[in-house]
C-alpha cells in the first residue's frame, strides 16, 4: 500500500523555486538539480546586471544633475529634433 510520494523542494531564500514528485535515480537528479541550479544562477546574474544597470543610470543622472544644476534627468529618454521638427521631443522606447 503506498502512503505517500517522495518530493523533493528547491529552496531559494525561504521560497520554493522548483519540485519533483516521484522516485528518481541519481543521473536524474543530478540533472535536475543542474538544470534547476544553473537556471537559478542565471537568474541572479541577471538581477545583479539589471541592479548594475540601475545604479549606473543613477550615478549618471545626479552626476549630470550636479554639471548643470538643473533637473536633466527628466528628460532622459528623449530625443530633440529641434532643428528639424520645431523643438518636438520623442520618447525612445525601453529607456
Amino acid at each position: 500500500r503506498v502512503q505517500g510520494l517522495p518530493t523533493l523542494l528547491l529552496y531559494n531564500n525561504g521560497s520554493p523555486v522548483a519540485s519533483h514528485s516521484g522516485a528518481i535515480t541519481q543521473n536524474d537528479l543530478e540533472d535536475w538539480l543542474e538544470e534547476n541550479l544553473v537556471r537559478m544562477q542565471e537568474e541572479f546574474e541577471q538581477q545583479s546586471i539589471s541592479e548594475a544597470v540601475k545604479s549606473k543610470l543613477a550615478e549618471e543622472s545626479k552626476d549630470d544633475e550636479e554639471e548643470d544644476g538643473a533637473n536633466v534627468g527628466s528628460k532622459r529618454g528623449f530625443v530633440s529634433f529641434a532643428s528639424q521638427f520645431d523643438g518636438d521631443d520623442y520618447m525612445l522606447a525601453g529607456i
